[in-house]
């Protein structure tokens, strides 16, 4: 080779030097087309390169040649799900929850889910949302905290006497039921009405946690 000083590629000479245009079609978005594969370095399967002596995503590189800047306040999402991709028709600007919540990651499939493990829905009236964003709900922690009081505590009714208690004259013995669900359950007859507070209470906290 004869002896002399030769050009430095440039940026975008080395840059798709790495760059594969024939890649796969991507499974959960064939419209967009082939993917352009990034072979240099990566960091956690992003495209990795050095420009202006500074590291930096390839495929936000790739966007900038293109579109120009990422706006402020947002961050490029992989439409077509493969992180060394560096087309930039497969990229798009968005915010950080919605770049979450497109993911697979445990937090965004949680994120997505329309109803709590019991079934009850998360919508405006039984949603709690605490400062880290992570969501409650409101029927499942009144469940839990009826099953945190005091045995005592939730017997007597409105009227003055013990609740979900009545006298039958029949059988001149107290008896006890209670609601779960729209469905009443029966308890027992008793002599004493604490007696037939207690175990209507006591078995209706067990209805409640296998509901739970």
């Amino acid at each position: 080779m004869p002896v002399g000083i030769y050009p430095r590629p440039s940026a975008a000479e080395r840059f798709w030097a790495r760059v594969h245009k024939d890649g796969p079609v991507s499974e959960c978005r064939p419209d967009l087309g082939p993917c352009w594969l990034f072979d240099g370095g990566l960091t956690h399967g992003y495209g990795q390169i050095r420009i202006d002596g500074k590291n930096v995503h390839a495929h936000c590189w790739a966007y900038e040649q293109a579109y120009g800047s990422v706006p402020d306040g947002y961050q490029l999402d992989h439409l077509c799900r493969v992180r060394n991709c560096v087309n930039p028709t497969h990229l798009e600007p968005v915010t950080q929850r919605i770049n979450v919540l497109r993911g697979i990651s445990p937090v965004a499939v949680n994120a997505r889910k329309e109803s709590c493990p019991q079934g009850h829905s998360y919508d405006d009236t039984n949603t709690y949302t605490d400062r880290r964003g992570k969501r409650s709900c409101r029927e499942c922690h009144r469940r839990r905290d009826k099953l945190r009081r005091p045995a005592w505590e939730g017997i007597l009714s409105a009227r003055g006497g013990y609740r979900g208690v009545s006298w039958d004259g029949k059988k001149n013995k107290w008896h006890g039921r209670f609601k779960v669900s729209g469905k009443t359950t029966f308890v027992g007859y008793f002599d004493d009405a604490l007696q037939a507070a207690l175990a209507v209470r006591q078995r209706r906290l067990a209805a409640l946690r296998e509901e739970a």
